[in-house]
C-alpha cells in the first residue's frame, strides 16, 4: 500500500527577482521599449542598457557626470535623459546615428515622456516635440513658483502634468490636463482637492480616472506618510476668458495614511496598480487602490517603476538595485495540487485548450486578464478532477493580443501566457 505520492513538477508563479545591474550607483528611473529593450539611469551619469529582458545590463557612454533622474525611450535608436538639481538642467537626446545632443537647457529638472511617437517634457514649461525630440516648442508656461516633475499621457489626446507650488511652510499639488494632445492645457481646480498636501506621483489609467499620491509635508520636508486620492468625473468649467477655464472633478480619499513616501506608481486599468517608495517596498492593489499588499519587501529605497503589463515590470533603486517582476518557473519535489499545465494551440484564434494535472479532486477557479491587468473572463468555481484535466476556452470574442490565464485551487496556482491572433 502506498501511503502518499511524491511528484517532481514545474509550476509558474509571479515574483520580484533582483538582477545584476552592473553598477552600484543609485538608480532613479527606468523605461522599456518592449519586453527586451530597456534603460535605467542614476547618479553620477549612470546609464545601463539591457537588450535581453534584464538578464544582462551594460554601461552606456553618458553625456554628463551629474545625477540623472529621468529616461524616456522613443525607439531602440533614440532615447532621452535628464539631470537632477545641478547648476544647469539639461534634457539630452541620444540617437544611434548622431550621438548625444542637448535639446533643452536652463529649466528646473526636466522630466520627459513618449506617447504615440510624440515627445513631451516638463519643468517650468510644458514642451512638445513632433519630430522625435530634435526640435521642441513650448505648449504651456507654468505660473509662479510651480515646477512640474511628472507628465503622463493616457492616450494620444489626454494627458496630465503634475507638480507642487510652494506656500508659506509647505507645498500643495498643482496639476494641469489636456484633452487635445497638448494644444490647450487647463489646471485642475485646487478646491476640488481634499487638502493642500504636496504631490509625489500620479497616474491616469483612463481618461476620466486618475490616482495621486500626496505626501504630508512638515515645513517643506516630506514625511513618510501620504494620502492616496482617486479623481473622477472631470468637467471643464466655462469662463469669460477661455484661458482661465479650469477642471472640476470628484475626489475620493482612498487611503488617509499610506505609510511611505511614494516615488512612482502605475495603474493597469482601474483595478491593478503598483507603487514604490522610500522604504524599499513594492506595493500592489487589485481593487483600484482601496487595499494594498506588499508585493516585495526590501530595505533599499525604490525610485523608479515601469510595468510592461500586469505581470512583468521593473523597479530600480539605491545601490544599483534592479528588480524584475516576471512569470518564473520553479522545479520542486513535494505534494503539489496543480502542475504540468499548458495551453494549445498557442498562439490561438477562436478556441484554446487548457490542460493540467491535479493530485486530487477539488474545487478551483480560473481568471483571464489582458496585458493591462483587466479581467476579461472569470470562472469562480469549477470542479477539478484527480489526474488529467482539460478545459475548452472560447476566445473568439477576445481582441488580438497577450492574455494571462491563472488557474487556482486555493493552495497552488499557475499562470500561463496566451497569445491570441485575429
Amino acid at each position: 500500500m502506498i501511503a502518499g505520492i511524491v511528484f517532481s513538477f514545474q509550476y509558474t508563479f509571479a515574483q520580484w527577482v533582483s538582477l545584476n545591474s552592473n553598477t552600484i550607483s543609485n538608480l532613479n528611473d527606468v523605461d522599456f521599449y518592449n519586453e527586451d529593450f530597456g534603460i535605467a539611469v542614476g547618479n553620477s551619469g549612470t546609464i545601463v542598457e539591457t537588450t535581453d529582458g534584464g538578464n544582462t545590463w551594460t554601461d552606456l557612454t553618458s553625456p554628463t557626470t551629474d545625477d540623472l533622474t529621468n529616461v524616456s525611450i522613443l525607439n531602440p535608436d533614440t532615447f532621452f535623459v535628464s539631470n537632477g538639481i545641478s547648476t544647469t538642467q539639461y534634457l539630452w537626446r541620444y540617437n544611434s546615428t548622431t550621438g548625444w545632443q542637448v535639446v533643452l537647457v536652463l529649466g528646473p529638472p526636466y522630466q520627459s515622456t513618449i506617447f504615440d511617437h510624440n515627445a513631451y517634457a516638463v519643468s517650468n514649461h510644458i514642451y512638445e516635440s513632433p519630430d522625435g525630440g530634435a526640435n521642441w516648442g513650448i505648449q504651456y508656461d507654468v505660473p509662479g513658483t510651480t515646477t512640474f516633475d511628472d507628465i503622463k499621457f493616457t492616450n494620444a489626446s489626454v494627458g496630465h502634468a503634475g507638480g507642487n507650488v510652494s506656500g508659506i511652510i509647505t507645498y500643495s499639488t498643482y496639476v494641469v490636463r489636456t484633452v487635445n494632445a497638448g494644444d490647450s492645457w487647463w489646471y485642475l481646480d485646487v478646491f476640488s482637492f481634499p487638502n493642500a498636501n504636496g504631490f509625489s506621483a500620479l497616474d491616469f489609467p483612463k481618461e476620466d480616472t486618475g490616482y495621486i499620491f500626496a505626501p504630508y509635508y512638515n515645513f517643506f520636508s516630506p514625511t513618510d506618510s501620504s494620502q492616496l486620492w482617486k479623481l473622477t468625473n472631470f468637467s471643464l468649467g466655462p469662463d469669460i476668458n477661455p484661458v482661465d477655464s479650469l477642471w472640476s472633478f470628484n475626489t475620493s480619499v482612498l487611503i488617509t495614511t499610506f505609510h511611505d513616501y511614494v516615488n512612482a506608481c502605475k495603474f493597469l486599468g482601474t483595478d491593478t496598480g503598483y507603487a514604490v517608495g522610500n522604504k524599499g517596498f513594492i506595493y500592489r492593489t487589485t481593487d483600484g487602490g482601496i487595499d494594498w499588499t506588499n508585493d516585495y519587501e526590501g530595505t533599499l529605497s525604490l525610485r523608479g517603476l515601469k510595468m510592461i503589463n500586469s505581470l512583468i515590470g521593473y523597479a530600480v533603486g539605491d545601490s544599483g538595485l534592479i528588480l524584475k517582476r516576471e512569470i518564473g518557473t520553479s522545479t520542486e519535489t513535494g505534494q503539489q495540487d496543480i502542475f504540468n499545465a499548458f495551453i494549445y494551440p498557442n498562439p490561438a484564434k477562436d478556441v484554446a485548450i487548457l490542460k493540467w494535472t491535479s493530485s486530487k479532486e477539488q474545487k478551483g477557479n480560473l481568471q483571464i486578464t489582458d496585458a493591462l491587468g483587466r479581467k476579461v473572463y472569470d470562472l469562480p468555481s469549477m470542479q477539478i478532477n484527480s489526474g488529467m484535466n482539460s478545459l475548452k476556452l472560447d476566445v473568439s470574442k477576445f481582441q488580438q493580443g497577450i492574455y494571462f490565464v491563472q488557474l487556482n485551487d486555493g493552495i497552488s496556482s499557475t499562470i500561463l501566457k496566451m497569445n491570441l491572433l485575429e
